[in-house]
């Protein structure tokens, strides 16, 4: 059994350019994967990792838990002596300092081809490092049972739903996201400044019952216990059909 020396990254949500090495003859690789939890982790499972190993069944990929992108490059880190991790799903925000810190390898064109096949906004934003998989809408997903329709983002503000949203907070990227719609919500251009993105913003705290909901703000919802969370159209629009039931979603691109 071989072990990929190499580790990369890749940013965003479900893959479709697999970074993975080379297999020959009749070596077997095994190549450790971390990535994010809960819905994310299933549907990359059944929809990336387990075609991929059909097409490649001398490569074992191992998916390995890794919570959000600030613990998944702390356990990085760690490790950087003894890596133990080939391939990592992180937030866009947070990998320039950990490529600056050699966290992660660049990746050669040339070992994975199927670079140049991505979007130029996937493959030159990150100098050579991994790149993007999904372009993504932020959404905001809400209880259908409790609140019968929201058709604009400023109906967060509402005094009805106090203590009622969960919204991720930074470092996660969906926070530096929230942030921009916010501002040209405002009427601001995030170029000049986010300030009326962050006062607004601190209007909307007390309505917030959380800035981390764990597992997700999916499964809060779901759970019962927030009545609005917010998420990826990726994953948002894909699950369970109780989510059908349940849930209904409010797309921003780049504002709602």
């Amino acid at each position: 059994m071989k072990r990929h020396s190499r580790r990369t990254f890749l940013v965003g949500g479900a893959a479709a350019a697999f970074a993975a090495p080379a297999v020959h003859g009749q070596a077997t690789t095994t190549i450790s994967l971390l990535g994010y939890i809960g819905d994310f982790k299933d549907i990359y499972i059944r929809t990336v990792i387990e075609p991929f190993q059909r097409a490649n069944p001398r490569i074992t990929v191992e998916y390995k838990d890794g919570g959000n992108s600030v613990q998944m490059i702390g356990l990085l880190r760690a490790q950087r002596s003894d890596p133990q991790i080939d391939v990592a799903i992180v937030d866009a925000s947070i990998t320039l300092a950990a490529n600056r810190e050699g966290v992660f390898d660049p990746i050669p064109p040339a070992e994975v081809p199927a670079v140049n096949d991505l979007y130029p906004q996937a493959r030159d934003m990150f100098q050579g490092f991994g790149p993007a998989f999904t372009f993504d809408h932020y959404t905001i997903l809400y209880d259908k049972r409790r609140i019968p329709s929201m058709t604009s983002l400023r109906e967060l503000w509402d005094q009805r739903y106090r203590d009622q949203i969960a919204i991720a907070g930074p470092p996660n990227v969906q926070a530096f996201a929230l942030t921009l719609i916010v501002n040209h919500m405002e009427g601001a251009d995030y170029r000049q400044t986010i300030d009326p993105a962050i006062a607004k913003l601190r209007e909307l705290a007390p309505n917030v019952q959380t800035f981390e909901p764990s597992p997700s703000g999916m499964d809060l919802l779901l759970s019962g216990g927030v009545n609005i969370a917010t998420g990826w159209n990726a994953l948002t629009t894909s699950g369970p059909s109780v989510r059908a039931q349940t849930v209904k979603i409010l797309t921003c691109a780049p504002s709602c």
